[in-house]
């Protein structure tokens, strides 16, 4: 099966790891019934290329991201935590929560390529106003080999 987007040959993924289109049409109604369900947040994620004793077909990138703000109020607070220093617990909690839901799209998305697991998992975040930040997870995305599940 090749993309109808970028024309990349997507294998039997629901998503196209070159562009990353969604598959369409007959082929991606064949898929979905045959594609195994699982709840996407039990996917393990691994920081390592390797998941040892295991070998695995690469499905693509599977990516998660998420734009977080505080209100004005506890920004304004904020600024003068900034003057005497010390950690700014409510960008702190901010952060954190951007990157659960960040990992979790991310597990959706690798869910829906109909991966097993996730390899080479990081995140990476940018400043995008005053208060606001984005964070994004992404990895690759990989089937398990049959023979050692």
């Amino acid at each position: 099966m090749f993309c109808t987007q970028c024309g990349h040959e997507m294998g039997d993924a629901s998503f196209c790891g070159n562009c990353g289109a969604a598959r369409t049409g007959q082929a991606a109604a064949a898929q979905q019934q045959t594609s195994r369900a699982r709840d996407p947040r039990t996917i393990p994620f691994y920081t390592t290329e390797i998941i040892p004793g295991r070998t695995y077909t690469v499905l693509g990138l599977a990516q998660g991201s998420v734009v977080q703000a505080k209100n004005m109020g506890r920004d304004f607070l904020a600024g003068f935590k900034n003057l005497v220093g010390g950690e700014i617990k409510d960008y702190t909690d901010m952060l954190n929560e951007a990157r659960h839901i960040a990992l979790e799209r991310m597990q959706m998305h690798a869910a829906q390529m109909g991966a097993d697991a996730i390899v080479s998992m990081r995140f990476a975040s940018a400043a995008i106003m005053q208060g606001a930040a984005e964070m994004l997870a992404y990895g690759t995305a990989v089937r398990l080999n049959e023979e050692e599940k």
